[in-house]
């Protein structure tokens, strides 16, 4: 159902009364708000998930950085003095 702004209307909400709205009518508004809900939550861990991954290749590979030896400071030398050539 869409109300005339284009938004899906709340069948629960748009009677004053909500013991006029049918049984199942009301059972079909929740199941659909819970699959939203659990949707979200599924949406939410995926992107957690993926952001996880990206931080934990990212420190490993800081790690290998460091564990050849090259120093920040070396680094950051080398790259300065690419720069003026």
């Amino acid at each position: 159902m869409r109300c005339s702004r284009g938004h899906h209307a709340d069948p629960l909400q748009s009677h004053n009364d909500v013991s006029r709205v049918p049984t199942s009518v009301r059972l079909a508004e929740l199941r659909r708000r819970h699959e939203n809900h659990r949707f979200a939550i599924k949406q939410r861990i995926l992107k957690a998930h993926a952001y996880e991954l990206i931080l934990n290749g990212g420190a490993d590979r800081l790690a290998v950085f460091y564990k050849g030896g090259i120093k920040p400071a070396q680094l950051a030398q080398l790259i300065f003095k690419t720069r003026r050539n």
